[in-house]
C-alpha cells in the first residue's frame, strides 16, 4: 500500500515539483513504510520522508501576509528553514456539536 503511494506521488512531483501537497503527502507515505520496517530498511526510510518534507517546504509560495493554508504572518516573515523545521506527527481534530430544537 505505501509503496504504490510512493510511486504515484514520486512520479506527481517528477510532473509538478511546485506542488506542496505532492511532497508532504509523498513525506506521510515514506512515514508510513517505515512503520512497518526495522533496521537500515526504517532508518532509510525515515531520511526520505525528511527529504520530501523539505521539498514541501521549499515549494511553499512566498505570498505576502498569508501562507498557502490561510494563518497570517508578516510581509517581513521569512518561509521556515527547512533544514531545522520538524514536521509534527500529531495531529488534533475539533469536533463540534449544535443542539436543535424539538419540533
Amino acid at each position: 500500500m505505501y509503496q504504490t503511494a510512493i510511486d504515484n506521488f514520486t512520479k506527481a512531483g517528477e510532473m509538478d515539483a511546485n506542488q506542496v501537497a505532492v511532497w508532504d503527502s509523498l513525506g506521510e507515505a515514506y512515514s508510513g513504510l517505515a512503520s512497518s520496517q526495522t533496521g537500515d530498511e526504517r532508518n532509510k526510510s525515515y531520511d526520505q520522508a525528511v527529504e520530501a518534507y523539505k521539498k514541501s517546504l521549499k515549494a511553499i509560495p512566498d505570498q505576502g501576509p498569508t501562507d498557502p493554508w490561510g494563518a497570517a504572518r508578516s510581509t517581513e516573515a521569512a518561509k521556515p528553514d527547512a533544514s531545522k523545521t520538524a514536521k509534527s506527527k500529531g495531529k488534533t481534530t475539533e469536533t463540534r456539536t449544535t443542539a436543535t430544537k424539538p419540533q
